[in-house]
């Protein structure tokens, strides 16, 4: 049986709280890193984007996933509303997959970044030269936060140029 950091387990119970601060009729996006807890081939790639685009369409969830076959890290924004982001990162919490779950940031939006992809996926090779700078890790005890970057700042950041080429 897994088990999970004080970290995880903490957050997991603040998740129980979240939907008391936005309400099911707004429009949220999630930003969460995590670890995979082994390395994932192309194979292991195309049927988790397969399960999460089938899974994804029915809840009326768009986003994109960056994996780094480096340091085994997601990097994944979602767009839905706030219950249904809820439910899927009890899902993702629980999922053998991953370890280390840390949600950078979640906030309300007027309108998608992902909208008609309902898992876009991007390796973190794809991501722009100047935006992966100094950039090892999004874990919080190896990002350095030099260069005035936060993870969320950089993340949305990354995000937002990888959604105007799609």
């Amino acid at each position: 049986m897994r088990r999970f950091t004080h970290r995880e387990r903490l957050q997991k119970h603040l998740l129980c709280f979240l939907p008391t601060f936005f309400t099911n009729d707004m429009l949220n996006e999630l930003v969460y890193c995590s670890v995979a807890t082994r390395v994932m081939d192309a194979d292991d790639l195309r049927e988790l984007l397969d399960h999460a685009r089938s899974k994804n369409s029915s809840l009326g969830v768009t986003g994109t996933l960056l994996y780094n076959d480096q340091t085994r890290e997601f990097i994944q924004l979602l767009e839905g509303d706030s219950e249904t982001l809820d439910m899927l990162m009890e899902k993702i919490s629980s999922d053998e997959r991953h370890t280390s779950i840390d949600i950078m940031y979640r906030g309300r939006i007027e309108t998608r970044s992902f909208e008609g992809w309902s898992m876009a996926y991007r390796a973190f090779a794809d991501i722009a030269p100047p935006l992966r700078e100094g950039i090892t890790s999004f874990r919080p005890d190896d990002s350095p936060e030099d260069q005035g970057w936060s993870r969320a700042s950089r993340a949305r950041t990354i995000f937002t140029d990888l959604s105007k080429k799609m």
